[in-house]
This record gives C-alpha cells, structure tokens and sequence, in this order.
C-alpha cells in the first residue's frame, strides 16, 4: 500500500527503493522544519509475502553516529531526547504506513533517518532494515505570529485575530491512495490555531500597539467520555462504542472482562441486536497515545427499564 503525502516543507519527489526482492520504501529526500515546531516524514513500505509486519523502528544517523529515536514496542532503548516526541501518524502496523511525526523539534534533531520493520518470517522471528534515508534538517525559529486587522471605523466593533505559526511547516495536501493516511489526520496538525479581540474602537486607540504571544503546550491530550452504569434488557440491543480525541491517533483496545478476571479483546464498536444475560458485564475501554495510557470502564448489568435507556458510549 503507497500513501503518498506532499508537505511544502518536504524537497524533492517521493521515490520508491527496493531493496532485497520485495522489500520496499518510499521516501521522501529531504524534509525542513524549524525549531519549537515540528515535521512529517512521510513513508510507506512493503514487504516479503511470507512477512508479517509486528513493529515499526526510527533510527537517526549523524556524524556516524546512530540513535535509536522511536521503537513501537519498547521505548526503553530510545535515545531519551526522543521519547514522547516521536509518534506514528498510524499506529496499525498492517497499513504498512511507516510515517511519523516529530514534535518540539531541536537544531540537534537535524540528520538521516531510516526505517526498519520486525515480525516474522516463516514463523520465525525477524527484521529488515531499509538503506534509504530522509535528510531531516532543523533551522532556528523564523515564524512568527500574524495579526489581522479590518479597517477601524470609530464606535463600530471590529475584531483583530491572531494566528500562531503551524505546528508543521507548510499546508499540505494527499495525493494518491489515502487509505492508509486519513485526511482528518493530516488537517490535524496543520491546523493554525487563532485568539480573537473583539472591541468598539475610538480616537484614543488610534496607534496603540497591541502584541500577540503564542506558546505552545507539551502536546494533544486524551479524552475519554463514558456513562458509569448501563443497562440491558434481554432481548433488545446493546450498543457501546469506544472513541478517543487524540492527534496523532492513539491505539484503542477495547475488552471484557470475564470470570478470573480474563480480558477477552472485542471491537472498538461492540453492537448486539439480541442481548442476553451473558452480555452484562464489565468492559474496558484502554487508549495508548505515545507514553500515555488512559482506560476507562462501563458496567453492563441486565435490568428490564426501556428500549432509549439501553444505549451507552464512550464519545
């Protein structure tokens, strides 16, 4: 699968390399970003039939140096300026989606990177790192706030707006097969975010400086909305659903939980038409976004109250 993603920050065509049979990347060369933003490195892979991806890994190369920069099963070994910078903009690995995004960007982010997938070959445990690089370079922080004001006519009300620089550099647009990378992802974070003053202006405010002062928090938060206590009743339906707000997206599990205590993994989306008493229970809905871990859960119990009151779900 080939997503292919264009940022105005990003130099050069995408380019498609493989390397050992079907083993291959598309990358793009170059990709510029500035310091306290940050940058998309779009990327797709492919692989040996017999290959089943399980976990996807960034390494940084500069002045023959490698760091370990993201690792989707273990951030222990990442290099700790790194950690809950970097994120996958596709957290599920069978998209074969390889791109991240790096976040507070520094001058010393600047460098190569390569990618290198881990799963299994043949039953066997294995991993294929891909010789192509994207040349990330970082500059100082050259964007800088603009402020929009209307033409002032006293003792009518006006509004000035402020804009804070993108969170990455550019606008950008897909082209090509978007399954893998979804548009509402990518207008995420180009989103430019805006505060309002609204006034009725007059004489005295004629040459007035005003200053706008952007700063930017530590990154997207997650948020989990639930009803503490469902019910069902035999016979009709129940509907639970389990969503999280997050950019970049988060992995959602949603389970069970059985007789000792067993998680049994079930849908994000758990819909019965025909509920029966062994559908009560506890379910647990759990959202992993970089190094947070959110859970939240919702008790169903078997009641006989009406059809409207037997919905639940998590928003």
């Amino acid at each position: 699968m080939i997503c292919n993603l264009w940022l105005t920050g990003a130099f050069g065509s995408e380019e498609k390399s493989c390397e050992k049979g079907d083993f291959c990347i598309t990358l793009i060369k170059e990709v510029r970003g500035e310091a306290g933003l940050c940058v998309v490195i779009p990327c797709s892979y492919e692989t040996d039939e017999q290959f089943t991806p399980r976990h996807m890994v960034w390494y940084k190369t500069k002045d023959q140096k490698e760091s370990r920069v993201f690792n989707s099963d273990n951030d222990k070994d990442t290099e700790a300026g790194f950690k809950g910078r970097v994120s996958l903009l596709e957290p599920d690995v069978s998209q074969r989606n390889c791109s991240i995004m790096i976040n507070d960007l520094t001058e010393s982010d600047s460098g190569n990177y390569h990618f290198r997938v881990k799963g299994n070959m043949n039953g066997k445990s294995d991993g294929f790192s891909y010789r192509k690089t994207t040349d990330v370079s970082v500059s100082a922080l050259k964007q800088k706030p603009s402020v929009m004001v209307p033409p002032l006519t006293e003792g009518q009300q006006a509004t000035l707006t402020c804009t804070a620089p993108g969170l990455c550099s550019g606008d950008s647009h897909i082209i090509g097969n978007t399954t893998a990378l979804k548009t509402e992802n990518l207008t995420a974070f180009t989103q430019r975010h805006s505060s309002t003053l609204t006034f009725n202006p007059t004489a005295e405010h004629h040459n007035t400086k005003l200053s706008c002062t952007v700063s930017f928090t530590a990154g997207p938060t997650l948020n989990i909305k639930s009803m503490a206590l469902s019910s069902v009743k035999e016979g009709h339906y129940l509907n639970l659903t389990c969503s999280v707000d997050s950019f970049p997206p988060s992995e959602i599990k949603f389970s069970r939980k059985l007789i000792g205590n067993v998680l049994q993994e079930v849908n994000a989306s758990y819909y019965i038409t025909n509920a029966t008493r062994g559908d009560a229970g506890l379910y647990i809905c759990t959202a992993k976004h970089l190094n947070s871990t959110l859970t939240e859960e919702i008790n169903v119990t078997e009641t006989s109250f009406s059809n409207s009151q037997q919905r639940a779900a998590y928003r």
